[in-house]
């Protein structure tokens, strides 16, 4: 090997797990190694979202995005010791209906994109031979208003050539993260890469995809509004939860504030598996409007009350096995008069 670690870099170290390389650090992005890079240098201190946003100079939201990464693999978990996945609902979801949900809920696993990074001398090759990837630089300068260097013409040559997406969807991808105040190269090949994984490949199916992105920041607002979350905007797990609550099941924010509700009767802390949980409950149960969902719950209590005093009229009713045999078997004693 020709490169080697100063020995004088040792003074100070901190461990880092090793499936952190062996796993996960392909697939890992920059803002995620940096973010649980910073954690573990701090690991036995107070240090939260805030310290790491000022240490990168990122916004929270990404921080927030990053963790929740970690999280989901496993590498750390929440203050609490728990990950909110293993969060069990009740008493609207029996346990059988919940597995059957849980499954149909489970999205299809698509076979991630590798990235391959291109050389200068490859980005120079492609913008020759390429009318459409000299259009797509220049109309990148134009939106982000600024000159497009090497990182950012090798992100977007990689979302073209690797990711399969067309000029005019990465031209709407850069229009919409400018809209919403975010035009770094990280944050459009983030959006890249999901839209190349979901096949997101088409003018129509970006633009479908951007009314749907909109519709959520609406959503959020109006949730932030009645819960009081403080994060200006929904990190890309949170956005996949509103989507998939909205567009794909058609529960408004009426009733995915009567899921929070529910889930805030059992737990402190706000978790977006658990409203999934139980709005995925609602829906296989035919549930759509607060009337129905509170006649169930009336109907899911009565039952239970009913069964309880069932349970307890038979306890009433039972013979105590030693009183029986005590009367039984016990023999009487007589007094002789006078």
């Amino acid at each position: 090997m020709d490169y080697k670690i100063n020995p004088s870099a040792f003074s100070a170290i901190f461990p880092v797990p090793s499936s952190v390389v062996d796993e996960h650090i392909r697939l890992a992005g920059a803002v995620q190694l940096k973010t649980l890079l910073c954690l573990l240098r701090h690991a036995n201190e107070e240090y939260g979202v805030d310290d790491i946003s000022n240490a990168l100079g990122l916004d929270k939201a990404d921080i927030i995005d990053a963790l929740q990464y970690w999280i989901q693999l496993g590498i750390i978990t929440r203050e609490n010791g728990k990950d909110s996945e293993n969060v069990v609902i009740a008493p609207v979801i029996n346990k059988t209906v919940e597995e059957k949900t849980i499954e149909a809920a489970e999205k299809k696993e698509l076979n991630p994109i590798a990235i391959a990074k291109p050389t200068p001398e490859e980005i120079l090759t492609r913008v020759n031979e390429s009318k459409e990837i000299a259009y797509l630089y220049n109309e990148a300068q134009m939106k982000l208003g600024r000159t497009i260097g090497y990182a950012d013409q090798s992100s977007l040559l990689m979302m073209h050539d690797q990711y399969g997406l067309p000029v005019e969807v990465i031209i709407m991808i850069i229009g919409y993260a400018v809209s919403q105040g975010k035009n770094s190269i990280n944050y459009i090949l983030k959006i890249g890469k999901d839209w190349g994984e979901k096949e997101i490949d088409t003018l129509e199916k970006a633009e479908e995809r951007i009314k749907e992105l909109t519709a959520c920041q609406g959503l959020w607002v109006k949730f932030k509004e009645y819960t009081g979350i403080s994060t200006p905007k929904p990190t890309a797990k949170q956005t996949e939860f509103l989507m998939r609550w909205n567009v794909q099941l058609g529960y408004g924010i009426d009733m995915i504030c009567m899921a929070y509700e529910e889930m805030a009767n059992h737990t402190d802390k706000i978790s977006f598996p658990y409203i999934d949980r139980i709005i995925t409950s609602w829906y296989e149960q035919g549930l759509h409007t607060k009337q129905q969902v509170e006649r169930y719950t009336n109907e899911y209590k009565l039952k239970k009350q009913t069964s309880n005093q069932t349970k307890a009229k038979k306890s009433e009713a039972s013979y105590d096995l030693n009183e029986f045999n005590k009367q039984m078997y016990s023999v009487p004693q007589y007094k002789k008069e006078g």
